[in-house]
């Protein structure tokens, strides 16, 4: 391909201008949200610490300690979903089939948002009254514990989420084309990993958009592609995808990022431990057992994971552009690769160059005009071996 071709092609490969403003429109509106969502419920937990509320509550049920931590749990998990409510369907219904991203109905989402209301409340019901069994039977050492559990807890998600979880969710099932398949073995084969299979993901009846990921560990490895964009993007373009996500194995990303959790939530407990400890005798509470205390614990973990959450962001931008410059060199069509990204981007409404704090705090991927210089770099250095040659 002469430098002619590859220009005309490129030139075709644009996010109209209306698209990208529609983009920031939307990314800024849901950071505003998510903003003010989560400063409301700060400020009903560091109401409900220094007032106190929950300390009666116990004794108003006149039950035992850990019948009283579940309701005072259960209070705080309501206090919280109704603060969210509001948002989470604005942005989530309102926003979203405004602009094109959701063809979920009222009575569809509302269904959705509920099962998920109730999973999520089980399982943080459950933790909870884990934790504060730990906490009463050692109290020292009650945060060593929960990290040692929540890594067990997260390895077995991680072996039953490509078999078990993603097909109670969403309709999972082997890629059927057969160029695909032959395409995939191709590169497996040529990048040297070992991987079950690609499998198409049922989007289409919820989203407009498009999407891809790597699930599982161990032999259990699977890519998913979405539906949508199994039937909307050339056989080249869903190539670069594939190969991306080879690039995730081949560099071990999975193990990788969960060895840097481990660390991250080991700090997270060991630093919720330590400030919540300190805070113990100043607000009036009786002990880190003490029931009413959970609103402190709730706030004080999740202010501590939002200050190593721009580390962890800068971890997995570092792997998305290794795993970019694997696809590029494997498939060696960086046209196809940005035609890719570029849809992705255009049917995924993002910011093509947001602000500079919003890039390096907030965001887990690479910009787009990044990923995109990067491949046409590619373009460059085969287009000067080809003058030279």
């Amino acid at each position: 391909m002469d430098s002619r071709d590859s220009s005309e092609k490129l030139s075709r490969v644009v996010i109209p201008p209306g698209k990208q403003v529609q983009a920031n429109r939307l990314a800024r509106t849901g950071r505003l949200l998510t903003f003010f969502k989560g400063l409301l419920f700060a400020a009903v937990l560091a109401g409900l610490i220094v007032n106190s509320v929950l300390t009666g509550l116990p004794l108003y049920y006149q039950l035992p300690p850990m019948p009283s931590l579940l309701v005072n749990g259960l209070i705080l998990i309501g206090i919280f979903w109704l603060l969210s409510i509001p948002f989470d369907f604005y942005k989530d219904f309102i926003l979203a089939r405004r602009y094109g991203l959701s063809v979920q109905g009222f009575g569809a989402w509302l269904s959705s948002y509920i099962r998920n209301i109730i999973l999520i409340s089980v399982l943080a019901v459950g933790l909870v009254a884990i934790v504060y069994l730990a906490i009463v039977l050692y109290p020292e050492i009650w945060w060593l514990l929960i990290w040692a559990f929540l890594m067990i807890v997260s390895i077995i998600l991680n072996l039953l989420l490509p078999g078990v979880l993603t097909p109670l969710f969403f309709k999972s099932e082997p890629i059927s084309d057969k160029n695909l398949k032959k395409r995939f073995l191709t590169l497996s084969a040529n990048a040297g990993v070992s991987i079950k299979g690609v499998y198409r993901v049922g989007l289409s009846d919820k989203e407009t958009t498009a999407n891809a990921a790597l699930v599982g560990i161990g032999k259990g490895k699977r890519i998913l592609l979405s539906d949508t964009l199994l039937t909307q993007y050339s056989d080249d373009e869903i190539e670069a995808v594939i190969a991306h996500e080879l690039g995730h194995i081949k560099n071990r990303d999975t193990a990788g990022m969960f060895l840097f959790q481990t660390v991250v939530i080991f700090a997270c407990l060991w630093l919720t431990a330590v400030i919540v400890k300190a805070l113990t005798t100043p607000l009036g509470f009786d002990g880190i057992e003490d029931v009413a205390i959970l609103p402190l614990f709730v706030l004080v973990f999740v202010t501590v994971n939002i200050i190593f959450t721009p580390l962890s962001n800068a971890l997995m931008r570092s792997f998305e552009i290794a795993a970019d410059d694997f696809a590029l060199r494997l498939t060696r069509n960086p046209e196809a690769f940005i035609a890719m990204i570029t849809k992705l981007n255009e049917q995924n409404p993002g910011e093509t160059l947001p602000p500079l704090w919003v890039e390096f705090l907030l965001n887990d991927h690479p910009v787009y005009h990044r990923r995109i210089s990067y491949a046409k770099g590619f373009i460059l250095d085969r287009e000067e071996r080809q003058v030279k040659e």
